[in-house]
């Protein structure tokens, strides 16, 4: 591998000591709920993700992370110009911190285009995608126009600025969906007050014209949002990662959505089990067929109407 003096020759394995910060979203989320679970971890790992060390650019650098940066590579040349991008946004600060470890630092996610980092400004907290030198799409091009025409609609998380190798976005405090779910905060109609939005963002998408292309797996692609204005929670959920996502394929974010909250997923048999005999059950007959016939009548003829038939089947 090529190395400059971008990486210096010690194990990323080899952590120094290091100031720990309790995360905030720690701090508020045990306020609520110490039972509320992020990232489906075990209690143990679920605490440890949520403890960040908040590094400068050059320590993260001079203590041998910068190949991250240009992971799984770890080529100077592309992390030393990754760097120079990063900079020049304005970025001040890496978090080691979130549940994939990396070679002892902490990330918010790897996945088979992208590798995610929590990261700070001077004046508020973000996250960057970085494509992964290895990923099977040339560039970010598309993925940024698509998280684009999302915001245009308030779905997604807000795009701040991109190049072909980063997405830098707002970050999202708050738990995946599912593990939110398992919480007791999600009751009834704290859970229909989740769906309904999410139902609403797949339908703008579909009148974009824009097919997320991964909806049906909400166990990755619906985060919750988890802000303390006051002293309120709000909860928001949020549609994530658009790598999959295409203007050439018919849009099919609300019937995709609502198989993969409702029809045989381990959401659905989550909800149904949480809220059995409610009408936010739907595994089994005659609700089941019914909400199958609703989504055919939706794919046939997607429009306000037959979207807002579905969701008068749905509500309590």
């Amino acid at each position: 591998m090529k190395r400059g003096l971008l990486f210096k020759e010690s194990s990323l394995t080899q952590m120094p000591p290091m100031t720990v910060k309790e995360s905030p979203l720690l701090s508020s989320l045990a306020c609520v709920n110490e039972a509320c679970e992020s990232y489906g971890q075990s209690d143990r790992k679920n605490t440890a993700a949520m403890m960040a060390v908040e590094m400068s650019l050059e320590r993260f650098v001079t203590e041998g992370y910068g190949k991250l940066l240009a992971y799984p590579s770890e080529e100077d040349t592309i992390a030393q110009k990754r760097l120079a991008w990063i900079k020049a946004q304005g970025v001040q600060s890496i978090h080691s911190y979130g549940p994939k470890p990396i070679g002892g630092f902490k990330t918010l996610g790897l996945g088979y285009s992208g590798l995610v980092l929590r990261v700070s400004s001077a004046s508020q907290r973000l996250a960057l995608k970085l494509r992964r030198s290895d990923a099977p799409n040339a560039s970010f091009a598309f993925e940024a126009e698509a998280i684009a025409t999302a915001n245009q609609f308030q779905v997604g998380p807000q795009l701040i600025s991109h190049n072909d190798d980063c997405l830098l976005m707002e970050y999202l405090p708050g738990p995946k969906f599912i593990d939110w779910l398992h919480s007791p905060a999600a009751t009834f109609e704290q859970t229909w007050a989740i769906i309904h939005p999410l139902l609403d963002q797949a339908f703008h998408l579909d009148q974009a014209g824009l097919d997320h292309g991964d909806l049906r797996c909400v166990t990755e692609h619906v985060h919750i949002e988890t802000t303390a204005p006051g002293d309120r929670f709000v909860l928001r959920p949020v549609v994530i990662d658009f790598g999959k996502a295409s203007r050439d394929r018919r849009p099919a974010n609300v019937t995709t959505l609502t198989q993969g909250l409702f029809l045989s997923t381990t959401i659905a048999r989550t909800i149904s089990s949480r809220f059995s005999g409610t009408v936010l059950d739907c595994q089994n007959e005659p609700r089941r067929s019914q909400l199958i016939h609703l989504l055919r009548n939706y794919k046939n003829n997607p429009c306000q109407k037959t979207h807002q038939t579905l969701l008068n089947f749905l509500k309590p």
